[in-house]
């Protein structure tokens, strides 16, 4: 049993050498290096998405307070959680979202006949045209503006929308 230990014990200190002698370092520099690599590579993807979550997040605050003058005109009290984390929790899938998207379209290959972030640009015009949708529902509901009827309607024929239920 002793014997085992100790072959694996050389096993390990075999590989962290190979690695040290690889990327060159203490295995603390090297784990250094990997996140600096990784927090570069998040930061690149994040400047791609930048505008896309800016515009989202316009469309996300207007929904929230139609959302909130819906829920008003219903009877409900203001809740400033359903105001702000409701809001947030969008806001943070659809980041996730996209950077993924973003990421992928980096791991495609180089084809000339791909446009720039095939996904990122689908799954961007995919979630404004949800996010639309919400809002055009919510301002018809309000105003009963037959123009934002009318694009529920149209938008809504692609897409299904099912209101959650409590």
């Amino acid at each position: 049993m002793a014997c085992n230990e100790k072959q694996s014990i050389m096993k390990i200190q075999a590989a962290t050498e190979t690695v040290k002698d690889i990327i060159g370092g203490t295995p603390g520099e090297v784990i250094a290096k990997a996140a600096i690599a990784a927090l570069i590579a998040f930061w690149n993807n994040l400047a791609v998405i930048g505008m896309s979550i800016f515009g989202f997040g316009i469309l996300l605050l207007f929904d929230a307070l139609l959302g909130q003058a819906l829920a008003r005109r219903n009877g409900k009290q203001f809740s400033f959680s359903k105001f702000t984390f409701g809001p947030l929790k969008k806001l943070a899938l659809t980041t996730g979202m996209l950077l993924c998207t973003a990421v992928v379209d980096t791991m495609l290959p180089q084809a000339s006949w791909f446009p720039d972030s095939p996904l990122f640009y689908g799954a961007a015009a995919f979630i404004a045209v949800s996010q639309l949708l919400d809002v055009a529902r919510k301002y018809g509901t309000l105003s009963g503006s037959k123009v934002a009827n009318w694009i529920e309607a149209k938008l809504g024929s692609f897409m299904k929308y099912e209101e959650p239920k409590p």
